[in-house]
Order: structure tokens, then C-alpha cells, then sequence
């Protein structure tokens, strides 16, 4: 938050609209996610001004999503559709299919909500299709969850079984990179601190014998 502040006024200096509309809509996900949903929309709606003014159909869609969730938590349902459902064209005109995946797995969460299985199911569907060609993994490990409620709101059990298989082997495979990540991490920081540790035994083997070689200089003037 604090960086974020701090970047905006220079996105004004330098009237870069797009970076202005990202970091105002990344302060409003802060605001979010920190229950504050009152702020966020206020933050979210400055950014939708901001991102339509420049242009960027991406970054709007991306935005359009983030009201929609806030008004997917408050429940009101009918709001958050309309949201996502803007986000989707948005994301369609923008050839923004990172976008489109995101705002199609919202769509099929409110089709859940509201208990409609066919139409989530054909939803949660194309998500998977976009997700799989882009290499989406959360996307589609979003799709994944989605489609097995689909499928559990049918009746169709052996359906929603298999996609459930399906979710934890993505969810595995998440979580494998991100320890591989964690443990790259780890090693990274072990060996900053290793090197860190031998600069400052060098410097104190320097100070010691710049220290001893003081010493000698005053027993010989002495």
C-alpha cells in the first residue's frame, strides 16, 4: 500500500493513465482484502474512470471483475452478474483471454449461487478450454472446482468425481512448485547469508589488523 501511494502522484506527473489505473485498482484489492469493501469500490470505480479514459480494455476488465466480487460478497447477486458479464465483453473486445478465463469462472461461481447447474457447467466449460490453451493453471484449477459443482448440482456424481481428481492433481501440482519455489527461496537466502558472513569476517579481519598495526605504530613511537 505504502509503495503503491507513493507511485501514484508520479503516475499523474508523468500522465501515464494505464499504470495510474493499475495501482489504483491494486490499492482498492488491498482494501479488499482487508474487509474494507466500501473503500475498495471507491478505489475501484476512480480506476474504472481512469483505465476507460486510456484505452486499456485488459486492465478495464481486470477492474470490472474486482466489482464484481465485491458485490458478489455483499450478495447481491444480480449486481456482481452484470459486473462480470461487462468484464467478459470487455475481455472479448480486448482479445484478453487471461480476463475472459477469470471472468467466466466468476460467471459460473453466481450461476452456482443461484443454483443454475446447465448454465455453469457450459461456463465453467469455456473457461477450461481458454485456460488449458493459455497454460492458465489457477484459471483452470478455478474451472476444475467449478465444473465438479456443476456437475454435483446435476446429479451427475461419477462427473463430478472425476473432475474432482482432476482439481487435486492441479492442486498438487501447485503446490509442489510453489514449495520448489519456497525451497529455491530458502537456498537463494542461505547462500546471501553465507556470503554476508564471510564480507563481514573479512571486514573484521581487516579491522583487526588495521587495529594490531595501529598498535605496533604507537609501541614504536613510544
Amino acid at each position: 500500500m505504502a509503495y503503491y501511494l507513493q507511485a501514484q502522484p508520479l503516475s499523474k506527473e508523468v500522465r501515464d493513465k494505464t499504470t495510474l489505473g493499475t495501482l489504483t485498482v491494486n490499492i482498492g484489492e488491498i482494501y479488499f482484502k482487508e474487509g474494507d469493501d466500501e473503500k475498495a469500490m471507491a478505489y475501484y470505480k476512480d480506476a474504472m474512470e481512469i483505465l476507460e479514459a486510456s484505452g486499456d480494455m485488459n486492465q478495464v476488465a481486470y477492474t470490472l471483475n474486482n466489482i464484481g466480487k465485491v458485490y458478489a460478497s455483499r450478495g447481491e447477486l444480480s449486481k456482481a452478474m452484470e459486473q462480470h458479464q461487462k468484464a467478459r465483453r470487455a475481455a472479448q473486445e480486448a482479445s484478453a483471454n487471461l480476463e475472459l478465463a477469470q471472468a467466466l469462472n466468476h460467471i459460473g461461481a453466481l450461476q452456482i449461487r443461484l443454483g443454475n447447474g446447465p448454465q455453469a457447467l457450459a461456463t465453467y466449460k469455456k473457461s477450461e478450454r481458454i485456460a488449458t490453451e493459455l497454460g492458465a493453471t489457477y484459471k483452470l484449477k478455478d474451472a476444475y472446482e467449478g465444473t465438479a459443482k456443476a456437475y454435483g448440482l446435476l446429479s451427475d456424481f461419477r462427473s463430478a468425481y472425476a473432475y474432482q481428481d482432476k482439481l487435486l492433481a492441479i492442486k498438487d501440482s501447485l503446490y509442489n512448485a510453489e514449495a520448489n519455489k519456497k525451497i529455491e527461496n530458502l537456498q537463494a537466502n542461505y547462500e546471501n547469508e553465507k556470503k554476508q558472513a564471510q564480507i563481514d569476517l573479512l571486514t573484521k579481519d581487516k579491522e583487526l589488523q588495521k587495529a594490531s598495526l595501529q598498535r605496533q605504530h604507537v609501541l614504536r613511537n613510544g
